[in-house]
């Protein structure tokens, strides 16, 4: 027999009852041998569809590059057809690309969040109208937009973090009275992500005057500056980068020398770091000058990859000038091109909007 249970008042500690539990039992003989289970199947995975050496028969497969699971092997060593397809995506891409106010919402289940942020361009300068004899510069390009690519612990966001894109930079006026310079490019804004984090706006595009084609105006260190736009010498020089993996600068526009030679605007800079082409031809000088154009290039759809100034238009020796072509994905707009008395210049190409992509890991 054991001793008695005492149970006891847990407030005033003292005993209440007497409980006499009986014997307390030994452990007894073990019990008979359940029957065997089942064995288990394992699950492999690597780069691709499986090979015939791959594995055991009865295994499954799982490929991993296409999101496709494959088995039972059979005893033959060859892979049946597909049981199912794996969700193919690794993680939730969500690309805010209209210019204003937005909001992104934190998934369940989120580990990791990467975030690329992007600034608008700014616009291209306008060319300038004058008189014969005289040097007529081209719009200078706006400058690209600055990007940046930052990453988080999805657990420090908060479940919603407020978005902004910025629209990029109006493209500077054509000069449409005799003798006058073309107006400058709007700048660019800032885009930004959970209010903090940024990518650094664009400086706009200058536009050109009598003595030299118009420049365009570095906001920071690492501008992506705008090409300078031609005094009648040469064509606009193109767009530049400085700094990598950020949206390249406009091209400036063609200018006319006091000879009256029109020469064209500049070439638009492709992406640094793709081995492509991206950029686009300036527009030609001539009679009358010829338009820029913007980039065509594709970007894939993750991770976003910043864009590409416009390319500037051409000088108009006895018609207008051509307008500056459009930058995309925060690249600056070309510069326009000059023009004689009477015949309007070129005005200056709008600046690429930014953008905010989110890519979450889970």
């Amino acid at each position: 027999m054991t001793d008695p249970n005492i149970i006891i008042d847990v407030q005033t500690m003292d005993p209440i009852a007497v409980i006499d539990v009986g014997e307390v039992p030994g452990q007894g003989p073990p019990g008979p041998q359940g029957p065997p289970g089942e064995d288990l199947t394992p699950i492999l995975s690597g780069p691709g569809a499986p090979a015939a050496g791959t594995g055991a028969v009865g295994n499954y497969y799982a490929d991993m590059t296409n999101g496709v699971l494959y088995g039972p092997k059979g005893s033959d060593n060859s892979w049946p057809v597909v049981v199912r397809t794996l969700p193919a995506v690794p993680a939730k891409v969500d690309l805010f690309s209209t210019p204003g106010n937005g909001t992104w919402n934190k998934p369940a289940g989120a580990r990791q969040v990467d975030v690329i942020v992007c600034a608008s361009g700014g616009g291209g300068g306008g060319g300038r109208r004058g008189a014969a004899g005289s040097i007529r510069g081209g719009g200078g390009g706006g400058n690209g937009g600055i990007c940046r690519r930052f990453s988080f612990a999805a657990a420090d966001l908060p479940s919603q973090c407020p978005v902004f894109v910025g629209g990029g930079g109006a493209g500077g006026t054509a000069a449409t009275a005799d003798d006058t310079n073309g107006g400058n490019g709007g700048t660019g804004a800032n885009s930004l992500f959970n209010t903090t984090w940024r990518g650094y706006l664009a400086g706009n595009g200058g536009g050109g005057t009598s003595a030299a084609g118009g420049t365009g105006t570095a906001n920071t260190p690492q501008t992506n500056a705008g090409g300078a736009g031609s005094n009648g010498s040469a064509a606009g020089t193109g767009g530049s980068y400085g700094f990598y993996e950020s949206a390249s600068g406009g091209a400036g526009g063609g200018g006319l020398s006091a000879a009256n030679a029109a020469t064209a605007g500049g070439a638009s800079n492709g992406m640094l770091q793709i081995n492509a082409n991206t950029g686009v031809t300036g527009g030609a000088g001539g009679v009358t000058g010829g338009d820029g154009a913007s980039s065509t290039w594709v970007p894939p759809a993750y991770p976003a990859q910043p864009g590409v100034g416009g390319s500037g238009g051409g000088a108009g020796s006895g018609g207008t000038g051509g307008n500056g072509g459009d930058g995309v994905r925060g690249g600056g707009g070309g510069g326009g091109g000059a023009s004689v008395n009477g015949f309007n210049s070129g005005a200056g190409g709008k600046g690429g909007d930014g953008f905010v992509q989110v890519i979450t890991y889970f």
